[in-house]
């Protein structure tokens, strides 16, 4: 475990404020879908100050999914700087995959789908005799994976430039190997997701709420 690792860690078991969205989020969520598959109904409910009696129970189940809602996306916001540096963790493990990247140290020669994917951008393996050749840093942008980019650094050792570019993870030439580009990315998600307890603590809540969701606004219009 490194010491960036151990930090993050810390200020994630350090943050009250998400802490605090994360607890209330999910007792919601699991309010709402029992609400909605229990046929339990709320008439009553006890405040500090006054008894609330509600003549339309069915519509606190859609105050409950307004409230999920909105502290979804407050959650999603308090999170967002953790699940990103989790993020290039992973992202960083699967570029290294060899069907991403695979290094022959013998003939010093790269191949895989990045070699290819940046061919019109760097080659790899030309002039590799050149111990003054480019220096290239790719990083993953995952989004919904069918939208995944590469975000790409290139850097000139010889004359000190560099050059940026944000690309998407296919394009016409290699449009045979996406859907394997497609899988291996969500499989190192998946994968990390279900390593780190952090990162899955992290993602659960917005999981949760979408499952919730996806269960609870059918069997309202009907459709379940």
């Amino acid at each position: 475990m490194t010491e960036q690792t151990k930090t993050l860690k810390e200020k994630i078991s350090e943050d009250t404020a998400l802490a605090s969205c994360k607890k209330v989020l999910v007792i919601i969520a699991m309010l709402l879908l029992a609400l909605t598959f229990s046929g339990a109904k709320i008439t009553e409910a006890n405040t500090f100050i006054f008894k609330l009696t509600f003549s339309k129970p069915g519509g606190l189940s859609d105050l409950l999914l307004l409230s999920m809602g909105f502290l979804l996306l407050k959650y999603y916001s308090l999170s967002n700087e953790y699940l990103k540096l989790y993020q290039e963790s992973w992202g960083k493990k699967a570029l290294k995959d060899p069907f991403f990247l695979l290094k022959n140290h013998y003939a010093d020669k790269s191949s895989g789908f990045l070699v290819e994917r940046l061919l019109p951008f760097h080659d790899y393996n030309h002039d590799t005799d050149n111990p003054n050749r480019d220096t290239v840093k790719c990083v993953l942008i995952p989004n919904l994976f069918l939208n995944s980019k590469l975000d790409i650094t290139i850097f000139d050792n010889e004359h000190g430039d560099t050059r940026s570019k944000i690309i998407p993870l296919c394009d016409l030439k290699n449009i045979k190997m996406y859907p394997k580009a497609v899988y291996k990315i969500f499989y190192f998600w998946l994968h990390n997701l279900f390593r780190e307890r952090e990162y899955l603590e992290l993602y659960s809540p917005i999981l949760i709420s979408f499952l919730v969701a996806a269960l609870t606004v059918p069997a309202k219009l009907n459709l379940l």
